[in-house]
């Protein structure tokens, strides 16, 4: 999969609160091109470990379900960067302005609660 699709496919992921499965996309691609990203794999494998870490120290009940949530949402943020440098190293053509789906923006929000919430905008070129 080209880069374009790739930070596509990892940004809906995390949109639909997947973390681990974007997580998972994101370290077969950079795995796959370890040589021109090697410093993003590694920042990408330290997530990973927040964010196994997180879910574990919740399920043994060291943590709050909300403590974790916010600890989720900083390793979300954290694969939001590790994209937009791999964004900035893009050297590929752009996808074509008709392709549905193409342009995937994720923003997180904080709320009243000090949580935070995920918001999604996909706009559809025609």
């Amino acid at each position: 999969m080209e880069r374009v699709q790739i930070i596509t496919q990892v940004k809906n992921l995390l949109a639909n609160g997947n973390t681990k499965a974007a997580i998972e996309t994101l370290l077969q691609y950079l795995e796959a091109n370890r040589s021109t990203v090697k410093s993003l794999y590694d920042h990408t494998i330290q997530v990973k470990a927040r964010h196994l870490r997180a879910i574990r120290q919740q399920f043994m009940g060291l943590l709050k379900s909300e403590d974790a949530e916010i600890l989720i949402n900083q390793v979300n943020e954290a694969i939001l960067e590790i994209l937009g440098n791999l964004e900035q190293e893009d050297t590929t053509v752009p996808a074509p302005s008709n392709q549905k789906n193409a342009d995937v923006h994720v923003h997180f929000r904080r709320n009243r609660s000090d949580y935070w919430t995920i918001f999604h905008h996909t706009s559809h070129s025609n």
